[in-house]
């Protein structure tokens, strides 16, 4: 019965591939995309299935949408938001929401469902793995095994986002470490599964226990145009096309939407070669500090010492410039300094609050912002360069091997 409330139904009716279910008194329902079942009942028991998705609507977010909690009740009619839902996660780290006082829409995004026989299931899940039947289009040849991955690409072949099952072990990880992958994953349990691509490219890399510049975890939006599905089952993959149409209503033109594309991507890898740079001077920092420490305990090395502690003060300088230190146990709003990950990151949110070429000022904004980030990551090079290098030469007295950065 899945979420169906024991009601009478008096009238059915197929409208495309949906089915829409008319209740005595409990609204009318719709079961989307009935393709699932059709294959089903052609396929057999021990075949690997993909179907192709629908057309998929291209649709930007509402406004509050971003913003809205992703786990607990949410409700606030002054910001806009007329109905109140419990926000949840599924186990393959898909958003859910069950809504207390309205119907629910079909999820936004390519949906995607392909079958997996119980013998690939159980070897992707950790059980014994064994060959597997195969059906549908295959496109490349060997024989099905553990590995299960979903990916999109573009007209051209072009890799977009990649999707593997859940890490082992990922339950018993802490908040931080959980924040660096929050998912989505592909399911693998026997039978038909179910994905929802977002349609958007990755976002920026993260950073352990950073909580600012979240507008920067999503990636932007794909373009409209036609785009590929492909499911990986050990060394077989299975791929199927399917067509992405921009909203309707939208005035933008596929090149102002081409720009607008352009513009997100190259702020979202500025704020990603920030946040690898943060994560050389973490690196290199504790490399420091720890070398350091075995310089004081040997004694007569003052000076080593001291240069250490000049370059640890140096980087954590650069390191407060492009980011918020330390981990967070908060989120941050004004009684914090705002650093350039967050300063840009606010620049894409509003490049990407509408389908509309940037304007001027954005852009203006956006380059003032990665010129800086790039200064400070001249800076790190020279600090892991001739700094380093003098740091190293003194620690060297002592025997001591080199740091080493990535």
């Amino acid at each position: 019965r899945s979420n169906f409330p024991v009601t009478p139904v008096y009238d059915l009716k197929v409208e495309g591939s949906d089915l829409v279910v008319a209740t005595h008194g409990r609204s009318f329902w719709i079961l989307d995309d009935l393709t699932p079942l059709h294959r089903a009942a052609t396929a057999g028991a021990d075949s690997v299935e993909l179907y192709a998705p629908r057309r998929t609507w291209r649709l930007l977010p509402g406004v509050m949408d971003f913003i809205s909690a992703t786990e607990g009740k949410d409700y606030s009619i002054g910001l806009g938001k007329p109905v109140t839902f419990v926000a949840t996660r599924d186990d393959s780290g898909q958003p859910q929401r069950r809504f207390l006082d309205a119907g629910e829409s079909a999820p936004a995004g390519a949906i995607l469902y392909y079958t997996l026989p119980e013998d690939v299931a159980a070897a992707a899940t950790g059980g014994e793995t064994a060959a597997a039947g195969t059906a549908g289009r295959s496109v490349s040849g060997g024989e099905p095994g553990a590995t299960v991955s979903i990916s999109f690409h573009d007209a051209g072949g072009a890799l977009i986002r990649e999707f593997g099952p859940k890490p082992a072990g990922y339950d018993d990880l802490g908040d931080a470490d959980k924040a660096l992958d929050p998912g989505p994953w592909a399911p693998v349990k026997a039978g038909v599964n179910r994905f929802v691509w977002d349609l958007r490219h990755p976002g920026a890399i993260r950073v352990r226990g950073s909580k600012t510049g979240w507008e920067a975890d999503r990636g932007p939006l794909v373009l409209p145009g036609a785009y590929q599905v492909r499911l990986r089952v050990g060394d077989r993959t299975f791929a199927e096309s399917f067509e992405v149409v921009n909203d309707p209503r939208s005035p933008a033109s596929i090149d102002e939407l081409r720009e607008q594309l352009e513009c997100i991507l190259e702020m979202r890898d500025r704020i990603s070669a920030a946040y690898a740079g943060v994560q050389r001077i973490r690196d290199a920092s504790g490399e420091v500090e720890r070398c350091c420490a075995r310089l004081a305990r040997h004694g007569g090395h003052d000076a080593a010492v001291e240069a250490g502690r000049a370059l640890r003060e140096a980087l954590a300088a650069v390191e407060s410039v492009l980011i918020l230190p330390g981990e967070h146990t908060d989120t941050f709003g004004l009684h914090n300094r705002v650093r350039l990950n967050e300063a840009l990151a606010s620049v894409v949110s509003i490049v990407d609050s509408a389908d509309a070429r940037p304007t001027a000022q954005a852009r203006a904004l956006a380059g003032e912002y990665m010129a800086r980030i790039d200064d400070e990551l001249g800076r790190l090079d020279a600090l892991l360069g001739d700094d380093l290098a003098a740091f190293n030469r003194l620690a060297s007295e002592a025997n001591l091997p080199p740091v080493d950065t990535p």
